[in-house]
């Protein structure tokens, strides 16, 4: 008896000698490694709790810091009706959503997700072709993101800077921007490849300020802002961006 590890460091179960040699693919080692890691993609080192898993869903989300940035452009575009109003049509949307995919997920679990789905659920005639759409679709959908999110953070950076230092403020210049995002995204890139073994830590800590933060905002909020009126909440609506009232309300 002897165990085979292989060089990402996951054990393998004791495999007997005679065995191994009846194995057809015991002549090419490589092809034998393949076949043992598709055997034992089961007992694999699970590297995320449930904590940490929650954590990462409720950071991903970015629920209350993405109102927090937009909430300027809200304003700008159908007023405080359209934020109301606008967030529960997303809350309902964003639940079908997430009640469709968990349905779909609880039948075949599986990393690719939307493109082996849709493979799956797509008429015969056009199923590659349309499979093939949804996997560029979910390729860009993550490289937008990515994107989107290294470009908030760096415009809320630049922002603390220029509001801590006033003589920055007078001098900021555009691509300052895109230099911060460059930096952010290769801090994240080396993280993920060589310090991975962090990552579920720090989600589980992103997702703990997220949620104590969001109380402390709404305390301060509350306390210190000025109140209006319930009709001013849910029924004002304005548009300064030159679009009718129902385009403003949906941009």
């Amino acid at each position: 008896m002897y165990e085979k590890e292989l060089a990402s460091g996951v054990a393998i179960e004791p495999v007997d000698h005679a065995v191994e040699d009846s194995n057809p693919y015991a002549s090419t080692s490589l092809a034998y490694q393949d076949q043992t890691v598709v055997e034992n993609q089961g007992r694999l080192r699970r590297l995320f709790s449930f904590a940490q898993l929650l954590a990462f869903a409720l950071t991903f989300m970015s629920s209350w810091e993405v109102v927090a940035m937009n909430m300027g452009a809200t304003f700008y575009n159908g007023g405080p009706r359209a934020l109301v109003w606008g967030c529960l049509l997303v809350v309902i949307g964003s639940l079908a959503q997430a009640l469709s995919m968990a349905e779909l997920g609880s039948i075949l679990p599986i990393a690719g997700a939307q493109y082996h789905w849709t493979d799956m659920l797509a008429p015969e005639s056009s199923r590659r072709i349309i499979t093939w759409y949804q996997g560029w679709v979910t390729w860009f959908a993550w490289v937008s993101a990515l994107g989107g999110s290294s470009s908030s953070l760096a415009f809320i950076l630049l922002g603390l800077i220029a509001d801590n230092v006033p003589s920055y403020a007078a001098t900021q210049q555009s691509w300052h921007l895109t230099v911060v995002m460059i930096a952010i995204l290769l801090t994240v890139g080396l993280i993920n490849s060589y310090a991975f073994i962090v990552v579920p830590w720090l989600e589980l800590a992103s997702g703990v300020f997220h949620v104590i933060l969001f109380i402390v905002f709404v305390g301060v909020f509350a306390g210190l802002g000025s109140g209006n009126s319930a009709q001013f909440v849910f029924t004002e609506g304005n548009s300064y961006s030159g679009w009718g009232k129902f385009a403003a309300f949906n941009i």
